[in-house]
């Protein structure tokens, strides 16, 4: 369950750049997401969120690929970082960014990605940043409380659990 919710490389790869193309969604440009959407600097803000992500899986014990090396194995893509990998994915040229902000690249892989790193951490006593401020951004941009609706420990049903229970729960159950 920790590993899947945790190599969920949408949470990385949609909510920021939907953001950050937000003057383009409200004023009806099209462009393709991961190639028009996705600037230097915004690959160089993916590569520190994945960083976090990739931080808050050691507390659980589990090795995540990092993005980078995850698009290489999964789309044979080449680049010395991230910005040069996306672009040389093949599989994702055309594909169009969001054309509304109520649209799942921000509110499902907000609510149910990036929500649960930021409980998750809580629960390990670990700081992530810049997933929490993209988080709360998000929402006060959105108008919606997103920490709160979004998927929680009670969701997960951990909330009661720490850390060393969590790891137990998840590789042995009941």
């Amino acid at each position: 369950m920790l590993y899947t919710s945790l190599n969920n490389y949408g949470a990385i790869l949609h909510p920021a750049p939907t953001l950050f193309n937000i003057g383009r969604i409200e004023n009806g440009h099209s462009y393709t997401h991961y190639i028009e959407g996705i600037t230097p600097s915004i690959a160089n803000f993916l590569e520190k969120l994945d960083y976090e992500r990739i931080t808050l899986g050691k507390y659980f014990k589990i090795r995540l690929k990092p993005l980078n090396v995850w698009l290489s194995d999964t789309y044979g893509s080449k680049g010395d970082n991230l910005y040069d990998l996306l672009h040389n994915t093949h599989a994702y040229r055309k594909i169009l960014g969001p054309d509304t902000l109520q649209h799942r690249y921000i509110i499902e892989d907000t609510l149910n990605g990036l929500v649960p790193f930021v409980h998750l951490a809580r629960k390990c006593g670990i700081g992530l940043p810049i997933t929490e401020n993209l988080t709360n951004l998000i929402g006060h941009l959105l108008n919606i409380d997103v920490i709160s609706l979004g998927r929680d420990l009670n969701d997960m049903g951990i909330a009661s659990m720490d850390v060393n229970q969590i790891l137990d729960y998840v590789t042995n159950g009941d």
